[in-house]
């Protein structure tokens, strides 16, 4: 069995099994809305019922705060077409949304890799 946990420091939603990140996705908040630019999942454990247990926890967490979360991944653009349930919380990208959206996403993305890689900024005046 797997895990679900939100990293919110880390930018994604993890699945964890025996305690190793097996799948991940990657979770950027603009405002009230949740870009799921990726999702992605070890080859092992695809078509296990993981990546969509990973899916419900991003929307079920959003709802929860009442946010909207933007499928940019395939795989949640087609559980959006498949899962009507979701769509108070999960919406697919209106057209040119997501090239309007790239740059915070990159530079939300790249703020964490330089936080991992350089410690900053809970280094930052030392």
């Amino acid at each position: 069995m797997w895990a679900i946990r939100a990293e919110r420091e880390e930018y994604r939603y993890s699945a964890l099994v025996d305690g190793q990140r097996v799948a991940h996705a990657a979770r950027v908040q603009v405002g009230h809305l949740v870009v799921v630019p990726h999702l992605y999942v070890d080859a092992p454990y695809r078509a296990t019922g993981l990546d969509l247990d990973l899916v419900r926890a991003i929307c079920g967490d959003a709802r929860d705060e009442g946010l909207t979360v933007l499928a940019g991944s395939v795989f949640m653009q087609r559980f959006s077409y498949l899962h009507p349930r979701f769509d108070a919380v999960l919406r697919v990208p209106y057209p040119g949304e997501v090239a309007m959206l790239a740059p915070l996403v990159d530079a939300a993305e790249g703020y964490e890799e330089s936080r991992l890689t350089t410690g900053w900024p809970a280094d930052a005046g030392q």
